[in-house]
């Protein structure tokens, strides 16, 4: 198993119309750390467009590899990457030679190569019976620990994530910084689509505007950081398309419903109007409550790893905790790991699936140490026969889900997709069950979380003759994950998780039902009634309890 050490690997996706296409370094571009003494610099283009920037050593390289692009990546208030820029020239030029070059130099405190990534799903062709894994996970046990906090906010990296998916929309994360409109919300229901869609009075068309001064537009749930922070063609709406490439489509529904889709729900019969044959059933997600903060990023191919420093930059800001990273790649790029490094110290916990490629080859950036990277295993606990392995992985999870999607010959329709498996799930389970496991105590560091997840897992190797000590510490088992911060479930009635029934439980409740705040947590707890509701008659059976002498709260979690 890999040691854990204090560096966060960075990384970026890109996405491929193939699988099988080219697993080096992308061709024609690098990233560069500028070391900070050097800074600030101000690159602009010569007569003949090659980029300058009063560094003398570095121009002259900039001359020689006939450097067109010298593009600062982030803004300056995340220090680890202020000198960060990404370096174009053409695609003729060596670019190993290029890398070897800039990281030689005296200005430049590391190079990287940025690699092509690839979302780790193997493709296949209703719902919580049928989802093996969160059983295998001993999810259904832990929930009657918690059902995951809204504070705990999971940012999907990916190729765009359906905010609108009925299973999805509740636990979409909003910004509130860009209400512009003041209603509370950044997404709302429109009856004339029979959708939900952006909250048209917070969209500023055609340029945008930066309400909250995170210097990004109108970014109402997350970005499209493929596309510029303002101005024409800015990302407002980073929900995946149909015309981008096959396996990215609408892996990033996948992914965020396995983590966290809206769970013990139904679907409404206008919102069905718009899912495929008009269905109501729902999924269940690792973690009930968990925020889904969405980071679309990956094609078009010449966009690589600078979408996810972006995204990453952004997730820091905006209060993200998880990070999910259901793709990788072969190259160990030496600027995204630098820049994974600080973002670990920044407090987030990073999980990346292992990939399928049934290899024990490095993937990144699971393979990086501050990285959970997890390989994938069947409903027997042994390895699926894709799933990667090897001293770099960290823990396995189940290989496959029933998980939220679209229709991929009606896009625009809501689906479910039975058949999906990958690691590209393992990984969301990690991420969701982390959630649950965060709720249970939000002082926790990532690091005590990471620990917790990894002591706390069912040991496998007796199930995996020829891969001892190369599936990381086990399967991932949520139940004893919880009880480490969170030994005993709270008593019927508590819903404030005080472990005390008084007052305070009733004005939470009245909260959550009238004032939308928190739910319960486990959402259980508050059903004193034992009716399957979370209402107003349970306020009123505790009122009755603790101040007319009525019976005591039903244990609404049997």
């Amino acid at each position: 198993m890999k040691k854990l050490s204090f560096f966060f690997g960075l990384i970026v996706l890109l996405a491929v119309f193939s699988i099988v296409q080219a697993q080096g370094p992308v061709p024609g571009q690098i990233m560069v750390d500028v070391k900070h003494e050097y800074l600030p610099i101000s690159p602009i283009p010569t007569a003949q467009g090659i980029m300058i920037t009063g560094l003398t050593s570095v121009d002259s390289l900039n001359a020689l590899y006939q450097v067109h692009t010298f593009e600062k990546i982030t803004d300056d208030s995340w220090s680890a990457t202020k000198g960060f820029y990404v370096l174009r020239f053409p695609d003729s030029v060596d670019v190993n030679l290029v890398h070897s070059s800039y990281s030689a130099d005296i200005h430049i405190h590391l190079a990287g190569l940025t690699g092509f990534r690839y979302p780790d799903v193997t493709p296949g062709d209703h719902f919580f019976p049928q989802q093996w894994g969160l059983n295998k996970m001993k999810c259904p046990e832990a929930w009657r620990y918690t059902n995951g906090s809204p504070s705990i906010i999971i940012q999907i990296i990916d190729g765009g994530t359906s905010y609108g998916h009925p299973d999805l929309v509740h636990n979409i994360w909003q910004n509130l910084g860009e209400d512009k409109d003041g209603d509370g919300h950044t997404i709302e229901w429109d009856p004339a689509q029979n959708r939900w869609v952006l909250d048209p009075g917070d969209v500023e068309l055609p340029n945008g505007t930066d309400d909250d001064g995170n210097n990004y537009c109108d970014d109402l749930v997350g970005f499209d950081f493929r596309d510029p922070p303002c101005g024409d063609g800015y990302g407002v709406d980073p929900q995946p398309t149909h015309d981008q490439p096959q396996l990215w489509e609408d892996h990033g529904d996948k992914t965020a419903g396995t983590a966290a889709a809206v769970t013990n729900n139904w679907i409404t019969e206008d919102e069905a109007e718009r899912a495929c044959y008009l269905m109501t059933e729902t999924a269940a997600g690792a973690s009930w409550f968990s925020k889904i903060m969405i980071a679309r990023v990956g094609d078009p191919p010449e966009q690589t790893d600078e979408q996810a420093v972006k995204a990453i930059h952004y997730a820091i800001n905006k209060g993200a905790k998880i990070i999910n990273m259901s793709w990788s790649g072969l190259v160990d790029d030496q600027a995204l790991h630098a820049a994974l490094d600080s973002a670990y110290a920044e407090g987030l916990l990073l999980v990346a699936s292992a990939g399928n490629d049934t290899s024990v080859t490095p993937r990144y950036p699971a393979a990086y140490s501050s990285v959970i990277a997890v390989a994938g295993t069947e409903s027997n606990d042994v390895k699926a026969t894709g799933s990667n392995w090897g001293s770099w992985v960290d823990i396995c999870a189940p290989y496959g889900n029933v998980a939220p999607g679209r229709d991929p010959n009606h896009f625009t329709y809501y689906c479910y997709d039975s058949t999906w498996r990958g690691t590209s799930g393992s990984a969301p389970f990690v991420a969701g069950v982390a959630a649950l496991v965060w709720s249970c105590d939000l002082s926790a560091t990532n690091a005590d979380v990471r620990a917790v997840l990894q002591d706390s897992a069912d040991y496998i190797d007796d199930e995996n003759p020829g891969y001892e000590e190369l599936l990381g510490s086990g399967r991932i088992n949520a139940l004893r994950a919880v009880m480490a911060f969170r030994p005993d479930p709270p008593p019927p009635g508590d819903a404030n998780t005080d472990w005390y029934i008084n007052v305070g439980d009733v004005v939470y409740l009245v909260t959550y039902i009238y004032k939308a705040g928190p739910p319960p947590d486990p959402w259980c707890v508050g059903d004193a009634t034992d009716d399957g509701l979370v209402d107003v008659g349970d306020i009123v059976y505790l009122v009755n309890y603790l101040y007319h002498g009525g019976d005591a709260p039903l244990d609404g979690c049997d």
